[in-house]
């Protein structure tokens, strides 16, 4: 039985007795209908404000792939026939932003929806693997802290929720993501205010900013950026010091990572798919927080401890790559900039005869 329903009928239920002990309180029947009337007219304006929220925006950017073209589920196969793919990546926001294939003479897919951790790579890999072809190609992409576990909860369940199979929901959040996606004013105090902005008519969607043909910070601005987005990993991760040894949590999360990476890499081997390591490139004011000592700190180790042979392509140095207008901040790549490294990336593997 739907959720909505359940509710109507606890409410039904509860407004008997409500009558009852008014009836039989009050010796009148009219304190129980003005109490009534006030539940009534409540649901249906939490019911009201439940639409508003369905429909906004932000609901909207809760999903990872909202409009089924991302991720091969059964939505993208009753728009699409093709099968047989020669390569897909997976990947965070970098990858989202650093890949883009539409130039490229390969059948390939980019499955980054923005924030995702590995772990969420590798649901999606066991989930949508059977669209590569044989010995199909998958690049995994190494972000600056992709070495280090992220911990997720609810919100991170429920944005690949109407994606992955539900017994690749983590059993704990199953039940409360399933509520959600019918009532997400559940959602509380952000709920209401996407409803707010709805009704206010000043519901939009983010800009795209990735189309810009080039830059729109200045120096000051992606400067900013830059020690921004750097505060920004040290605080989440709990770092100091980006070139002191990992703390003793950051190991913990890094042992978690191996194991996860290592489970991966074992269920592509078996089933005969090649796979390479992918390092996208970052603008010269981010790649200077990058020095050798954090590379070696947090990505070369990490890969050395998941202990398999899978080649590196590794741009984060390479200066092609450095221009500021290849970017449409100190870290992501736009349009221009993806076409660009994602030839660069498709003409190295051919070299490499992975393609």
């Amino acid at each position: 039985m739907k959720t909505k329903y359940k509710l109507l009928i606890a409410f039904l239920i509860c407004n008997i007795i409500v009558q009852i002990l008014c009836a039989a309180i009050f010796r009148s029947l009219i304190p129980g209908i003005v109490l009534l009337a006030l539940e009534a007219a409540a649901l249906v304006t939490c019911f009201a404000v439940n639409r508003l929220v369905l429909t906004s925006n932000w609901f909207k950017e809760l999903h990872a792939d909202p409009e089924h073209e991302i991720y091969p589920d059964n939505a993208w196969y009753r728009k699409h026939d093709e099968r047989n793919f020669d390569l897909v990546n997976l990947g965070s926001n970098s990858a989202k932003y650093a890949f883009d294939y539409t130039n490229e003479p390969v059948k390939a897919m980019n499955w980054s929806s923005g924030t995702q951790t590995l772990i969420d790579d590798y649901k999606l890999i066991r989930n949508f693997h059977s669209i590569l072809k044989e010995n199909g190609t998958v690049i995994i992409t190494i972000m600056p802290f992709t070495s280090i576990n992220k911990k997720t909860g609810l919100i991170d369940a429920f944005k690949f929720y109407k994606v992955l199979d539900s017994t690749q929901i983590a059993p704990e959040y199953r039940k409360k993501c399933g509520i959600l996606e019918r009532l997400p004013i559940c959602f509380g105090k952000p709920a209401v205010k996407a409803a707010i902005k709805k009704l206010l008519g000043r519901d939009r969607e983010m800009p795209d900013l990735s189309v810009a043909d080039k830059n729109l910070m200045n120096d000051k601005d992606l400067e900013n950026h830059a020690a921004m987005m750097i505060e920004s990993w040290k605080k989440e991760f709990s770092i100091d010091d980006l070139e002191q040894p990992l703390t003793e949590q950051n190991r913990e999360g890094r042992s978690v990572r191996v194991e996860v990476m290592g489970k991966l890499l074992d269920f592509l081997k078996e089933r005969g798919y090649r796979v390479v390591f992918v390092i996208p490139p970052v603008s010269g004011y981010l790649k200077k927080y990058f020095t050798d000592q954090f590379m070696k700190i947090y990505i070369y180790s990490y890969l050395r401890q998941v202990c398999r042979d899978i080649p590196i392509l590794n741009y984060m140095a390479n200066s092609d790559f450095f221009d500021k207008d290849l970017y449409f901040n100190s870290y992501y790549l736009n349009k221009r900039g993806a076409g660009m490294f994602t030839h660069r990336v498709i003409s190295d593997l051919k070299e490499m005869k992975m393609l």
